[in-house]
């Protein structure tokens, strides 16, 4: 659209000039410096279109870079609880394993066992749970066409553990609501549902997404709810 604009104008232009010349030629009042005239208030209504479009240009990239910039930190979040789990594991082993289901588990990996450091929990349950909202809010707050199964089938993982749910009862006021509404659907799906192997893990993912739950949240926030397959 913006390039049939720009020739539209060009040809304008170059008629402008065109009839300019060669009505300096004629007598003063021929139909050509009528023209002349009209054309000249065309070219100032397609300078104010320029100007409409180049603006609309500039807010839909910076659009584009902050929305660019957010998926970014959004999956930084999550790699960052990876790099967290394995920094953590020797404060709090029992905790770190729960993250994870028991068939996820290779059969010839042992988990270590022992006592487990309220602190590092406290930590690594924060990290946890500001990847989830980050997420969400990413979804929330930018227009995008990313799903959010892939998303939610990694928080069904960890949502997994006993020990992050209890802490997230306990410390889930400090967030909003709707990031509460979110979170809670994950983990209470997942009590009702345990997946038994990574295509149940998928499913539940779906159904979460797909859930009236879920697109509630999004539409009471005038939000168009995230795609979901």
């Amino acid at each position: 659209m913006k390039d049939i604009y720009s020739i539209i104008g060009i040809i304008f232009i170059f008629g402008a000039i065109l009839l300019t010349i060669i009505s300096a030629f004629l007598k003063p009042g021929n139909i050509l410096d009528i023209i002349s005239l009209k054309i000249g208030d065309v070219i100032k209504i397609l300078f104010l279109l320029g100007l409409f479009i180049s603006y609309q240009t500039y807010v839909t990239t910076s659009k584009n870079a902050q929305q660019t910039q957010e998926a970014t930190l959004t999956e930084k979040s999550w790699v960052l609880v990876y790099d967290k789990i394995q920094s953590y594991y020797n404060r709090c082993p029992n905790f770190c394993n729960s993250l994870s289901f028991d068939w996820q588990v290779p059969k010839n990996i042992v988990e270590k066992k022992g006592e487990d450091e309220y602190g590092a929990v406290l930590s690594l349950s924060i990290y946890i749970f500001q990847s989830f909202a980050s997420v969400f809010n990413y979804f929330l707050y930018t227009e995008n066409e990313d799903t959010m199964n892939e998303w939610i089938s990694s928080f069904i993982i960890w949502a997994n553990s006993d020990t992050l749910y209890d802490v997230w009862n306990k410390n889930k006021f400090i967030y909003s609501e709707t990031t509460i509404q979110f979170v809670d659907k994950i983990f209470v799906s997942v009590r009702e549902n345990k997946p038994k192997n990574i295509e149940e893990v998928k499913k539940l993912s779906s159904k979460i997404c797909k859930s009236h739950e879920l697109k509630h949240i999004f539409k009471e926030s005038g939000v168009k709810p995230p795609k979901c397959y």
